[in-house]
């Protein structure tokens, strides 16, 4: 009992944990959306951030952690002035249960989308 209590508090954390994670790629990237120098190293340093806030003792596990970046329309980076887009970042964590109950291996997985509005 005490290990499904574990697993399911584990769960509620890394999820939170994640939506963190996308909540703070989504204000970098409003934020920096105009002063970065290419849009390569405005995803990268995105990535970066992302990465960054989501690492804790009880976080995702090494390599569990995906993030991808989308476009309502392809921009430029930095971004010209008077111009704006959409950018969908999306987070998610693969994890195993520490009980293994389940009979699939115990594999779970939580994702988080975030939308964020890049304007100059």
């Amino acid at each position: 009992m005490m290990g499904l209590a574990a697993d399911l508090a584990r769960g509620f954390f890394i999820g939170s944990q994640v939506s963190n994670a996308a909540r703070e790629g989504a204000l970098f990237a409003a934020h920096h959306a105009a002063t970065e120098t290419s849009r390569t190293q405005f995803e990268t340093d995105t990535k970066t951030v992302i990465s960054q806030e989501e690492q804790s003792s009880t976080s995702c596990p090494s390599g569990s952690l995906s993030t991808t970046i989308a476009y309502s329309s392809t921009p430029t980076i930095p971004l010209p002035a008077g111009s704006s887009t959409t950018e969908t970042i999306t987070v998610s964590c693969t994890y195993t249960d520490y009980i293994g109950l389940r009979p699939d291996g115990g594999s779970q997985k939580v994702a988080t989308t975030v939308n964020a509005l890049l304007v100059n």
